[in-house]
Protein backbone atom coordinates (compact mmCIF):
# COMPACT_ATOMS: atom_id res chain seq x y z
CA UNK A 1 0.00 0.00 0.00
CA UNK A 2 2.85 2.37 0.86
CA UNK A 3 4.50 1.62 -2.75
CA UNK A 4 1.54 2.46 -4.27
CA UNK A 5 0.95 5.68 -2.46
CA UNK A 6 4.58 6.63 -3.56
CA UNK A 7 4.36 5.81 -7.01
CA UNK A 8 0.51 8.18 -7.00
CA UNK A 9 2.56 10.78 -5.56
CA UNK A 10 5.32 10.61 -8.30
CA UNK A 11 3.03 10.97 -10.84
CA UNK A 12 0.90 13.39 -9.45
CA UNK A 13 4.08 15.54 -9.67
CA UNK A 14 5.28 14.33 -12.94
CA UNK A 15 1.66 15.62 -13.95
CA UNK A 16 1.62 19.36 -12.29
CA UNK A 17 4.99 19.65 -14.02
CA UNK A 18 4.30 18.78 -17.23
CA UNK A 19 0.43 21.03 -17.00
CA UNK A 20 2.87 23.99 -15.98
CA UNK A 21 5.26 22.99 -19.35
CA UNK A 22 2.00 23.16 -21.77
CA UNK A 23 0.75 26.60 -19.90
CA UNK A 24 4.23 28.09 -20.35
CA UNK A 25 4.12 26.83 -24.03
CA UNK A 26 0.95 27.79 -25.04
CA UNK A 27 1.86 31.45 -23.71
CA UNK A 28 4.67 31.60 -25.56
CA UNK A 29 2.92 30.11 -28.62
CA UNK A 30 0.28 32.96 -28.24
CA UNK A 31 2.49 35.78 -27.98
CA UNK A 32 4.40 34.22 -31.09
CA UNK A 33 1.10 34.26 -32.92
CA UNK A 34 0.89 38.02 -31.87
CA UNK A 35 4.21 38.87 -33.19
CA UNK A 36 3.24 37.28 -36.15
CA UNK A 37 -0.25 39.17 -36.86
CA UNK A 38 1.44 42.26 -35.88
CA UNK A 39 4.11 41.87 -38.87
CA UNK A 40 1.01 41.24 -41.08
CA UNK A 41 -0.69 43.89 -40.55
CA UNK A 42 2.60 46.32 -40.97
CA UNK A 43 3.13 44.63 -44.22
CA UNK A 44 -0.37 44.43 -45.25
CA UNK A 45 0.00 48.34 -44.74
CA UNK A 46 2.77 49.03 -46.51
CA UNK A 47 1.03 46.61 -49.59
CA UNK A 48 -1.88 49.57 -49.38
CA UNK A 49 0.48 52.20 -49.59
CA UNK A 50 2.33 51.22 -52.47
CA UNK A 51 -0.78 50.29 -54.17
Amino acid sequence: MNGLLIILVILMVIFVIMMIAMTISIIKLTRQIRQTQQNVEVISQRIAMEL
